[in-house]
């Protein structure tokens, strides 16, 4: 049976979605209802999570509020599922869900361990009832497949990467009527697994053992939704490293599963296009990658006007900054700026203040390119005012490589090497490769700027390796045109 720690988990997730406030908040809560955060129970959760929510709607907004008290709520009710007594068929089974969606709340506050303890229970309690002959599994219509959560993650290029619990899944998958429910459980518990353990490093081989075990028990039972989510599990981790033709393998084999999924009904056909949009969104990123412009626009903008329909402001001002990026990356800088301000709109009408941040930063970022140097400093502060509220070393290390870039234009050495400096310092013991070179990079061309051949070639070489091994083609060449030219002065002198 799993401990509780409310105080911790709740004090978590509302850190994540308005950053340290949300201790605040969740402090003056219980001090309102006599409670220390120490006693908080699952009983208390109800009046909490409207205390809360009322707290709430100045800082984030009505319904990202009710998003948050909603999801309190369904963790409530997962808690007092599992701590029931009885051992009817119906209770396992909904016990079964209730640590799925345990799971799913421990993975979004970053709680892996606990994440994948609460699946390996859900597994097990699964395979007690399989070598039951007495019980027989039965759906249960109470507790949805996924809550509905947002995302901005700490892990490289946090901000672009789609991933299934943006998505709220529906409460039965469509097409699986006449499916027994064990394998479609199988199936989930398998592709939650590979979600949870995919970030951790050490458990890659693990995670992707997981989502080829829910693509075997998906495919031959009918499970369209799995095998495409579990697919695009697979294509965002080959994308993260570095593996783009695997990862667009993967992209095109989720859209494929998806094709024999029913969509007669209004409800049918939602599902279907979320996963959709979801997938749209990843091979985006890949086709930027492999500067495949017009394919990468096509496929956010697909994603767009899905997530639109979809009535997700939170999606579409994520893939917005995703589009944003890829004008940005071509040199069309007007375009990029629109899209990045339309991204910052719809993030703000979300109530999404870390992705806010995030898209702010990415407009100082193109400003500055555009050489509208001073109009940058705008959006940087405003970037520096949200960001500070939430502890996200990889979001700051961006913040400050943005700001190393404005002093570098203007020419101010000792604000652009502390900006730099502080960007690598950030991100060093992270374990998030992509930003880390960036920062790298941006130091070396910098320095490079200021006559320090040796240092600058010294950081534009780290940049270097890990370019060559995500194989990025325009940052490779960009960075070796740079080190040919030391090359070439060099001899000159």
């Amino acid at each position: 049976m799993m401990e509780l720690d409310l105080k911790q988990s709740l004090t978590l997730l509302l850190e994540k979605e308005v950053g340290f406030a949300g201790r605040f908040i969740l402090e003056n809560q219980c001090r309102k209802m006599n409670l220390e955060m120490e006693d908080i129970a699952p009983q208390h959760l109800e009046s909490l999570s409207n205390k809360i929510k009322n707290a709430l709607l100045d800082v984030c907004g009505e319904r990202k509020a009710e998003q948050i008290r909603k999801g309190i709520m369904d963790y409530e009710r997962a808690l007092d599922t599992i701590f029931s007594e009885g051992v009817s068929p119906q209770s396992l089974n909904d016990r079964i869900e209730a640590n799925l969606l345990i799971a799913e709340k421990k993975l979004i506050i970053g709680l892996l361990v606990e994440s994948e303890a609460a699946l390996l229970e859900a597994r097990k309690l699964l395979e007690d009832e399989n070598n039951s002959d007495a019980i027989n599994i039965t759906k249960t219509e109470n507790i949805p497949d996924v809550i509905d959560i947002i995302e901005a993650e700490n892990i490289p290029e946090a901000e672009n990467i789609p991933e299934a619990e943006n998505i709220p899944e529906a409460e039965n998958i469509p097409g699986t009527e006449d499916i027994l429910e064990a394998e479609r459980l199988k199936a989930r518990i398998a592709r939650h697994l590979g979600r949870t353990l995919s970030r951790t490093t050490e458990k890659m081989d693990s995670a992707r053992a997981e989502y080829q075990l829910a693509i075997e028990i998906g495919v031959p039972n009918g499970l369209h939704y799995n095998v495409a989510l579990s697919w695009n599990g697979l294509g965002a981790m080959d994308w993260r490293a570095g593996m783009h033709q695997s990862a667009l393998k993967c992209y095109k084999l989720a859209l494929k599963s998806l094709e024999p999924m029913k969509d007669e009904s209004k409800k049918d056909k939602l599902t279907k296009m979320r996963a959709k949009a979801l997938i749209h969104s990843g091979l985006g990123n890949v086709y930027l990658d492999l500067l495949e412009i017009d394919l990468s626009i096509e496929n956010n903008k697909t994603a767009i006007e899905m997530f639109k329909l979809l009535n997700n402001g939170s999606e579409v001002g994520r893939v917005y900054n995703n589009l944003a990026r890829v004008y940005e990356e071509q040199g069309q800088f007007n375009e990029a700026i629109d899209r990045y301000e339309l991204g910052i709109q719809f993030s703000r009408s979300a109530g999404e203040l870390r992705m806010q941040g995030w898209t702010l930063t990415n407009l100082a970022s193109t400003l500055i390119k555009a050489k509208r140097v001073e109009e940058a400093v705008q959006p940087l502060k405003m970037a520096e005012k949200i960001l500070r509220k939430f502890r996200d070393p990889v979001a700051h290390s961006k913040l400050h490589c943005m700001w190393g870039k404005y002093h570098r234009e203007r020419m101010d050495w000792d604000g652009a090497n502390e900006s730099f400096t502080s960007s690598i310092n950030f991100v060093i013991k992270q374990n998030v490769p992509d930003y880390l070179a960036i920062a790298h990079e941006e130091f070396g061309a910098c320095l490079l700027l200021q006559d320090e051949t040796d240092k600058a070639r010294h950081y534009l070489e780290l940049a270097l390796e890990w370019y060559q091994q995500k194989e990025e083609a325009n940052r490779i060449a960009r960075i070796t045109a740079q080190l040919a030219s030391m090359t070439d002065i060099k001899r000159e002198h």
